[in-house]
């Protein structure tokens, strides 16, 4: 789950969507903000650089951010990873920070971790490593733990005690609904400020040039000042997993075309031909049966559908409105899920041929694409299917029925498999 509740009733966020958000004026920042709260969470936090660029976080659920609670924390450290086991012995939290940016926020299985720890082995980073509990991390690797090149560590501290159970929280570290976030935003200042402040300062940089040549000689003073630390928001390394399954599951997808099927089958004087699933639109082709237009138009009206008449060619288009699913927080073996879901189609679809792509790379997780057609089989097989996806991570990249005939059906599915790298 995205939103994590302390055995005190605290609720801490985890698996944040971030975005870097250019400076701009304040109504187009302000739109802007909005627009993002839409796709990735009414609750938000913004935290301003000094070029006025700022750091969007957003998330679904309320709470405080648990990956700024546990950095600040431990001092801020430029790179961290902070690792602890739960009491319920199948999970853990991990919070990693690259160079000064919250790079992964998560609470994820005890067996994904390893994932997550060769993923940051590449890095040139130093880490502050911090641990608790029995997790599969150690200074020196052993038959059961891993442990990262000496390059890479900057620190390696095993906690005493649970740094989560007693985390204290800051309430500017806390997520708000998206219209008090925006409020508290700074904004623009008036034109006689903006001149003052000009003013101001051509006169410092005036006078720094005349103390400059009134200064006959340099002394060295061996103070040097330290340069800003570069800024780097780094999204979410699941980002593009947690979007691709924040969709409409394939199991509803298919029950509801199913059910949209058996109404139409009702048109007195039309039938269903064909289908094409087009994103969230079911968009059916009708054949007359000695119906006529005006008979499904006010059939249409009645049932509160779309109809679309081209060159003597009647169409429904229905959309699905299908909720969409939770937002993952388990990634699974890519391989072992493509192996269960092929074994269930040659089960369903006994004479299909199935087709398997190449795995295709998505910086910390992997897809395959399934494609498969079927011919004349009953709606209760499509049903079945619809049993058989529930739960898999796998979106519906295209559904097409070329045929339907009296309730039997032919077609091609194509399906999108996410998984961990095997």
């Amino acid at each position: 789950m995205p939103q994590i509740l302390r055995h005190d009733g605290v609720p801490f966020v985890v698996y944040t969507y971030r975005e870097l958000v250019t400076a701009k004026k304040y109504n187009l920042l302000k739109r802007e903000l909005e627009m993002l709260a839409r796709e990735h969470g009414a609750n938000a936090r913004f935290y301003i650089y000094p070029d006025g660029d700022l750091e969007a976080i957003f998330s679904q659920e309320e709470g405080y951010l648990l990956g700024e609670n546990i950095w600040q924390h431990f001092g801020n450290p430029a790179n961290l990873i902070y690792c602890e086991a739960l009491a319920d012995g199948e999970n853990a939290l991990l919070v990693v920070v690259k160079q000064g940016s919250i790079y992964l926020d998560s609470q994820l299985p005890l067996i994904n971790l390893l994932d997550e720890f060769f993923n940051l082995i590449g890095d040139e980073n130093q880490y502050d490593i911090y641990v608790y509990g029995d997790v599969p991390l150690a200074e020196t690797a052993t038959e059961e733990k891993f442990a990262f090149d000496a390059g890479l560590v900057n620190s390696f501290n095993v906690l005493e005690s649970s740094a989560y159970l007693t985390l204290e929280t800051d309430e500017t570290l806390k997520l708000l609904p998206i219209d008090k976030a925006i409020d508290e935003l700074p904004r623009q200042k008036s034109n006689l400020f903006k001149i003052a402040v000009v003013l101001i300062f051509l006169f410092a940089i005036g006078y720094g040039i005349w103390s400059t040549l009134q200064t006959k000689t340099q002394i060295s003073t061996g103070i040097t000042t330290q340069p800003n630390q570069t800024r780097q928001v780094t999204q979410n390394p699941y980002a593009g997993y947690i979007k691709a399954l924040q969709t409409p599951a394939p199991s509803e997808q298919l029950r509801t075309i199913l059910a949209r099927i058996k109404t139409l089958l009702t048109i007195p004087g039309w039938t269903p031909v064909q289908m094409n699933l087009k994103g969230q639109s079911a968009i059916f082709d009708l054949q007359g049966v000695g119906g006529n237009t005006a008979l499904l138009m006010g059939w249409v009206k009645e049932k509160k559908a779309d109809l679309e008449i081209k060159n003597s060619k009647a169409s429904i288009i229905y959309t699905l409105n299908i909720p969409s699913r939770t937002r993952p927080t388990n990634i699974y073996n890519l391989r072992d899920t493509v192996s269960m879901l092929y074994d269930a189609l040659a089960e369903i679809f006994p004479e299909s041929n199935v087709s398997i792509g190449k795995p295709e790379k998505h910086q910390v997780y992997n897809s395959v694409i399934i494609k498969f057609s079927f011919n004349d089989v009953s709606m209760q097989i499509l049903a079945l299917l619809a049993d058989e996806l529930k739960g898999f991570p796998v979106v519906i990249n295209a559904f097409s029925l070329n045929q339907i005939d009296h309730g039997m059906v032919s077609g091609n599915i194509e399906l999108e498999i996410l998984g961990a790298e095997a």
